[in-house]
């Protein structure tokens, strides 16, 4: 609406809109009284739900969020080139300062046995060195005898940390997978929704005096049969966001994969090869997009009974007090 649509409004007493996707937004300001005070009692009510309160408190930190995060990328790519460079040096330095830390320790209880009175102490003193004289001799030992493992495990570091800083843009792919799992979860709440909302819904105000908008109760009186129907929909859609979220986890771990063999296979001597992350979205989505699917599944499956195998535990629990029987299979699922 223009400001003279706006001003024949008010004086004509209509309430104002704004048009927001071919949706009318009214304005507040132009509320009448009793729909002001019921909107302020639907945010009083609002704002006592725990829920409620900490995506306020999100949406009013949002800046903090988002210096956090990118904080948090620049922290990442500095410590990948780190590693990258230093990552050799720092593995061979921690093993060093082992080994001298183990022979310090022992030189030093001894040191103290020799000038210490205390028998006590002195015969501490005493046990202390010889073992961590023994550490060290041990330890000394398996560097010695496992040189060519270690020097492999830490060139394994060493190449990961290169693989990272040659492919920074690898960390897309879990925004990206993050960004249609945010989209995903906002429609899949819009099912719920619709879902819930089959049954016949009715306002429900806390007492006879004062009317809480929003405050609904939803019932299937005579409807029994589609009541177990939309619980079972709802059952469906909640299985279905767990193997969702599970089948983007293992398909972005997937990519990841895929990226580092390509980054492996064309890497040479002479220089470091390129990771395709395309061919990872190619092979996750195209060619390999059912075994990922099926392997998604099986674990949604297995996490599924396990949630609800603790669940009954928990109730049992519950139930049986200090049983001892009940607890040990709590504590197992």
């Amino acid at each position: 609406m223009d400001d003279v649509t706006s001003e024949l409004a008010l004086e004509a007493d209509i309430m104002r809109t704004t048009s927001v996707m071919d949706i009318c937004w009214p304005h507040i300001s132009d509320m009448d009284k009793l729909v002001k005070e019921n909107w302020d009692i639907v945010i009083s009510g609002l704002k006592e739900n725990v829920i409620f309160m900490q995506l306020m408190n999100l949406i009013n930190t949002w800046k903090t969020i988002l210096f956090s995060m990118f904080m948090s990328l620049i922290l990442s790519i500095g410590y990948i080139y780190f590693l990258s460079v230093m990552g050799e040096y720092v593995a061979w330095g921690l093993v060093f300062l082992v080994q001298i830390g183990l022979m310090g320790m022992s030189i030093g209880s001894f040191y103290y046995y020799t000038q210490g009175s205390d028998n006590n102490k002195t015969g501490l003193a005493v046990f202390v060195g010889m073992l961590s004289g023994l550490i060290s001799i041990v330890f000394c030992i398996l560097v010695y005898c496992g040189w060519d493992q270690l020097k492999l495990s830490i060139e394994i570091i060493n190449s990961s940390a290169d693989f990272l800083a040659h492919t920074k843009r690898l960390l897309v792919v879990p925004v990206a997978y993050y960004t249609v799992l945010f989209f995903f979860f906002i429609f899949w709440l819009a099912c719920m929704i619709s879902v819930e909302s089959m049954g016949k819904i009715t306002p429900k105000p806390k007492d006879e005096i004062t009317y809480v908008p929003l405050l609904k109760e939803v019932t299937w009186e005579d409807r029994r049969a589609l009541g177990k129907t939309v619980n079972l929909m709802l059952g469906f859609l909640i299985f279905g966001l767990i193997w969702f979220s599970f089948f983007l986890t293992y398909s972005s771990n997937y990519i990841t994969m895929v990226t580092a063999s390509t980054f492996y296979f064309d890497s040479s001597k002479e220089h470091y090869g390129t990771g395709s992350i395309s061919t990872g979205f190619r092979w996750a989505w195209v060619h390999n997009f059912g075994s990922l699917a099926f392997g998604s599944l099986i674990i949604t499956i297995i996490f599924v009974i396990r949630m609800m195998t603790y669940y009954a535990c928990k109730k049992a629990e519950k139930l049986s007090g200090d049983n001892p029987v009940v607890k040990a299979a709590t504590c197992m699922a």
